[in-house]
Parts: structure tokens; C-alpha cells; sequence
């Protein structure tokens, strides 16, 4: 398995891997690739666990090029999502293959997850998210 972490500060800055990967402000992408198994789940959460620590509104899990995901590993995403939430984040995966969405469903754990078929409709829920907490930060320093 191998992950990497992207940071983006700015709604343009993009990570070019043959098609623009748009992050939004603040927003924070894990970008897995292969096996997430027994042997790689704790790399994953230490992984996500940084991926949360530096995320604004959103951590971003980018499944597209995940080939399996065993049990430890979906235990590892349910962990992230419930450390997120007590953070005030939303934990968004993006484009999980059959397999790895067949695992979630099998661990029950689909229910749990806001599940985006692209990166860029994740993205997009992040930018979502950060005008809905500006407007109400606006609103509650007008009243």
C-alpha cells in the first residue's frame, strides 16, 4: 500500500496526476493506493490521523486506486471517521472500487460514510461545507 498526503491551501492549487485534482481551501487529500489489509492498517491510521490533525472542513480519502480493503483496514476508516466528527470534520471518500465498497457493505459500515463517485464531487462537498460555516459565522456575528 502505498499513501500520500496532500495539503491545499488554496482553492486552485492542484495536484496534477494526468487530470487537474482540485482540493478546496483547507481541505486535506489522503491518496491511497493498493491493499489495505491487516499488515497496512496501522500506516493507514497513523496516516489518517495526520490527515486529520492538519484538515480544515474536510479529509478527503481518495480510494480510486485501492485494490482491497480488509477488515482492519475498514476498522481503520470507521476509527477516522469518528475522530473526524470529534474534530468537527466530515471524512469524504472518494470512488471506492467494487471491492472495497463490497467490504464496507459486508462490515456494515456503508451508512456510515458520505461516499463521492469523483474527487472532484468531493471537492465540491468541501466547498460546500466551508460556505455554509462562513455564512453562519456571518450571520452569527450580525446578530
Amino acid at each position: 500500500m502505498k499513501i500520500h498526503i496532500h495539503h491545499y491551501s488554496r482553492l486552485d492549487d492542484c495536484l496534477r496526476a494526468g487530470r487537474d485534482r482540485r482540493g478546496g481551501p483547507g481541505s486535506t487529500v489522503v491518496d491511497i493506493r493498493g491493499e489495505i489489509d491487516y499488515a497496512s492498517a496501522e500506516t493507514l491510521r497513523s496516516a489518517l490521523d495526520a490527515g486529520i490533525d492538519s484538515a480544515v472542513m474536510s479529509l478527503i480519502v481518495d480510494l480510486t486506486h485501492s485494490t482491497f480493503l480488509g477488515v482492519s483496514g475498514a476498522q481503520a476508516l470507521a476509527r477516522a471517521n469518528i475522530h473526524a466528527s470529534a474534530n468537527g470534520l466530515q471524512l469524504l471518500l472518494v470512488a471506492p472500487p467494487q471491492c472495497v465498497e463490497r467490504a464496507l457493505e459486508v462490515t456494515g459500515l456503508t451508512d456510515q460514510f458520505q461516499i463521492f463517485p469523483s474527487l472532484q464531487r468531493a471537492v465540491d462537498e468541501n466547498r460546500r461545507l466551508r460556505a455554509e460555516k462562513e455564512s453562519s459565522d456571518t450571520r452569527t456575528r450580525a446578530g
